[in-house]
């Protein structure tokens, strides 16, 4: 997989709410360095390896996580409405032909 280190652009900030600091500590960092279903580890040459969970260690895979997580949480959100939600649909707008 060819990786974009030339034009990357990296940032850092602080997390100043402790609530959302916590949970980056205690669950978000944690599940990434505990994924080893698609992670890969740089090795000194440049080269990537992949990893494998150890032998009778659970399947953890952070993407997989989040993104029923965020699922659930939308559901939630969704059921505890009064009001149906509204679907947003984008806006075309119709060209003019020039003569």
């Amino acid at each position: 997989m060819p990786r974009n280190f030339i034009r990357r652009v990296e940032i850092a900030f602080p997390i100043e709410d402790a609530t959302l600091r916590d949970e980056i500590i205690n669950e978000v960092l944690p599940r990434f360095l505990n994924d080893h279903i698609k992670a890969r580890e740089l090795q000194s040459d440049g080269t990537y390896v992949r990893l494998k969970p150890e032998e009778g260690a659970p399947r953890s895979q952070a993407q997989l996580h989040f993104r029923e997580r965020s699922r659930g949480q939308a559901r939630k959100l969704e059921e505890s409405q009064t009001a149906p939600m509204v679907k947003l649909t984008p806006i075309i707008v119709a060209r003019k032909e020039t003569p």
